[in-house]
């Protein structure tokens, strides 16, 4: 318990970066200490202990691939354009459409939702 408190009381309460890091303290701490890895064994937690690395492993190689793949703060203005003109694109072409169709009947629920 020692241990475990060394590296902060409410682990759950940390971001999942500061959360992960302390997971792999603690794990260090239970590989390289003599007497906490007597410990782990004598508790027969060996197997336990590997699916936690494992786990805090490929959950934390998940999170960075996330963060490094979802936008940025400065691109969310740009997207924001990028979309307002896909729109318009769209609703230009709903428009054109309804104008040179023979049957423009069925165009008419799209007009009125496009049109709000």
């Amino acid at each position: 318990m020692t241990n475990y408190l060394s590296h902060g009381e409410r682990i759950d309460k940390l971001s999942y970066q500061q959360a992960t890091a302390v997971i792999d303290a603690l794990l260090m701490d239970w590989k390289d200490n003599p007497a906490l890895l007597s410990g782990v064994g004598t508790l027969g937690l060996t197997q336990w202990v590997n699916l936690l690395a494992q786990l805090n492993k490929e959950f934390n190689d998940m999170y960075i691939t996330r963060a490094k793949t979802s936008v940025k703060p400065g691109q969310v203005d740009q997207k924001r354009i990028e979309i307002r003109r896909a729109y318009d694109e769209i609703l230009y072409d709903t428009f054109s459409f309804s104008r040179v169709a023979s049957d423009k009947t069925p165009i008419y629920p799209s007009l009125m939702i496009l049109m709000g």
